[in-house]
């Protein structure tokens, strides 16, 4: 990185990191990119085009983050895991008719009867599921299968953090991802999208509940063994993230009961460590407010559904910081000009004393998820207006 590249990414860190610590305003309200796979699309190009060119990839990141204001990303790759599962034939894994969109299906690899083994090993289980998806490996003859696996294991030491597209990003735009590694694994999380599959662990935890909590409480040790241990320090920035399938299904009393004391330890254990927690709300939390208020000011980032714009801010305004803008489905549908003034309602709302991250309410995941034109129109009228 250049010397004035290194300048303006440490002026965007510093930004960041001011308008979150709810101390001071920053210059101005800084703006951060949601672009995912809409960036190789946004290319002209599929997601085949870029599974085994990195540095192909790596281009369409640059671009899409080129043409719009932004002070930082929150991710730039393409799904190569999922290009290893359609490797092994995995039933869960599949890209969309778009050819850029990567999806999975709700796949249970866990029986109800199986909670007795998972009580008693959890990880000896865990391989056993584990076994069950590489179906691959034991169709293919063994050498066949060791070429698989090979490649699958270097394509996976290639694809990690700081590599190729957010590298790139970084050294060619100055631009900072915020998400750090970490985050914690609330393990109810995984349980539901990894283990025992969402319908399913639903349907268990209105007829089973206490096979649920239970499943919860045997993995505790293991997870909470990740997170940062007292005494740890470490760097304000970057965040670290977590994006929250399960919560927005949760009533109150569950949520209490089976996510809260985990999802609070994360927060809290990397706030004392010297960072944020980045929360991605994937949905409805109001019902979960009276929770949040017990977590340390400026302790988390929440990225918001905008509909509950307005009742976060009356309940945590100078506690918590956000990341809120105009919906990416909005902008879709109304005039740059009527975007604008979205934002400007956004800024109004989140602005004054600091603590708002200026982006969109989701990843652009596919090729119709924003329209380019008003996007850049609005995030113009931002980056030049939304100043202190």
């Amino acid at each position: 990185m250049t010397e004035e590249m290194q300048k303006l990414y440490d002026e965007r860190v510093n930004r960041f990191n001011t308008a979150t610590d709810l101390v001071q305003e920053p210059d101005r309200v800084p703006i951060l990119s949601q672009v995912s796979h809409w960036a190789i699309a946004y290319c002209g190009l599929k997601l085949e085009d870029v599974w085994e060119n990195f540095d192909l990839e790596a281009e369409c990141f640059v671009k899409a983050n080129t043409d719009f204001f932004y002070d930082g990303i929150r991710a730039a790759a393409a799904s190569h895991g999922t290009k290893l599962s359609v490797m092994i034939n995995s039933k869960e894994h599949y890209v969309s008719p778009n050819g850029v969109t990567p999806q999975h299906k709700d796949h249970s690899n866990m029986t109800v009867e199986e909670y007795e083994e998972f009580y008693e090993d959890p990880y000896k289980l865990i391989t056993k599921m584990a076994l069950r998806k590489l179906d691959y490996f034991q169709e293919n003859d063994e050498e066949a299968s060791y070429a698989t696996l090979s490649h699958i294991i270097k394509q996976r030491e290639i694809n990690t953090r700081e590599t190729y597209a957010i590298r790139a990003v970084k050294e060619q735009l100055g631009l900072p991802c915020v998400q750090g590694a970490g985050g914690g694994t609330v393990f109810m999380d995984s349980f539901f999208d990894y283990y025992r599959g969402f319908t399913a662990a639903l349907a268990d935890l209105r007829r089973y509940p206490e096979k649920v909590l239970k499943a919860i409480e045997v993995m505790l040790p293991y997870t909470e063994a990740g997170l940062p241990k007292p005494g740890t320090t470490l760097p304000p920035f970057p965040w670290a993230a977590k994006q929250h399938h399960v919560p927005t299904f949760l009533n109150a009393k569950f949520f209490g009961m089976v996510y809260w004391p985990h999802y609070r330890k994360c927060v809290e254990s990397y706030f004392n460590a010297g960072t944020k927690y980045l929360s991605n709300f994937e949905g409805p939390w109001a019902q979960h407010y009276d929770y949040l208020q017990d977590l340390p000011k400026s302790s988390l980032v929440a990225l918001l559904e905008p509909r509950e714009y307005e009742e976060f801010n009356r309940r945590f305004n100078g506690q918590f910081s956000v990341i809120a803008g105009v919906p990416s489905s909005t902008l879709r549908f109304i005039s740059a000009e009527e975007g604008i003034e979205e934002a400007k309602k956004v800024i109004d709302l989140f602005a004054p004393g600091g603590g708002l991250v200026f982006g969109n309410d989701r990843s652009f995941i596919a090729p119709g998820d924003v329209d380019p034109d008003k996007l850049r129109v609005v995030h113009e009228w931002v980056h030049n207006n939304a100043t202190y």
